[in-house]
């Protein structure tokens, strides 16, 4: 998966929840890639599922409102 994706991803958790929770989530994940994304890296597109799972157990959103909520702040980045 394109890194701009994830970088977009650890954007959104920062400006609505905070540096912290990016933090957090990216430990909880343990990513192969040890958490440094790129905009123009590909990465395994597990690492962003297993952020999105460790935010929703942090915040007590649902997944699928989360990645509802990512696909909306990523169209008005696509647009």
């Amino acid at each position: 998966m394109k890194g701009m994706v994830f970088t977009e991803f650890l954007d959104m958790v920062e400006e609505t929840f905070s540096i912290d929770m990016v933090d957090d989530i990216i430990d909880a994940a343990n990513p192969k890639s040890g958490g440094a994304y790129t905009s123009v890296g590909v990465y395994d597109h597990q690492e962003l599922v297993d952020m999105v799972m460790a935010l929703s157990e942090r915040t007590e959103i649902a997944p699928e409102a989360l990645v509802k909520a990512f696909g909306q702040h990523l169209f008005k980045v696509f647009f």
